[in-house]
């Protein structure tokens, strides 16, 4: 129940962003948030903000993939876990897909720091990183809890690395505040889709 109050929520808060956009009523907060992120620029924190966001880029987290379903499939023998992170991945890029056709947003009008193409809307990097790394950090608490050691500290971790993914967008000039939140609202309904889908195959299995 716990999962679905929180899809509803995210949901509810993407839905809220869409309208805004459409209505016109996030400049404000983009330019505010923005600004002040953007300030930031020029003082060191250009490269960092490069690195993380190649660690959101989809070359970066197709090679992770492989790896780490590889692992889960051959060596631990779960299937269904690494058809679940497939299955995350390919559903949320065309979920991201779809959804920037649909709304078209061209990107910020300021000076990019690495390149990008297509529309703005929801961002594409955080959508799928939170799908990413937020399947990864799931699997890795369940690990942890499966060998009865503590695992408090993975979401957390995960919630970083996804929050500066997104943080690294808005820096680097290529996506509006209101992108990455709505990002980070969509990629968290489609994950808790997925873990609920990956749960209830387990029970099903429990039982068979």
């Amino acid at each position: 129940m716990g999962g679905i109050a929180i899809g509803s929520l995210l949901a509810a808060l993407f839905a809220w962003l869409a309208y805004s956009l459409i209505s016109q009523e996030l400049d404000r907060f983009d330019t505010l948030v923005g600004g002040f992120i953007r300030s930031r620029s020029g003082g060191g924190w250009d490269t960092p903000a490069i690195l993380v966001t190649t660690v959101g880029s989809a070359a970066f987290e197709i090679g992770l993939f492989i790896i780490v379903a590889g692992y889960i499939w051959y060596y631990r023998k779960r299937v269904r876990e690494a058809l679940m992170l497939a299955f995350g991945l390919a559903g949320g890029y065309l979920l991201n897909t779809v959804l920037k056709h649909s709304f078209q947003r061209p990107r910020p009008e300021v000076e990019h720091l690495v390149a990008a193409s297509g529309y703005s809307f929801p961002s594409g990097h955080m959508m799928m990183a939170t799908i990413f790394y937020g399947m990864l950090g799931y699997l890795a608490w369940l690990g942890l809890r499966r060998r009865e050691q503590p695992g408090w500290y993975v979401p957390l971790l995960t919630f970083i690395l996804i929050a500066a993914i997104g943080a690294s967008r808005i820096y680097l000039g290529v996506h509006f505040p209101s992108d990455v939140t709505a990002g980070f609202a969509a990629g968290g309904v489609w994950l808790l889709i997925c873990l609920l889908v990956l749960d209830g195959a387990k029970k099903t299995r429990g039982q068979s």
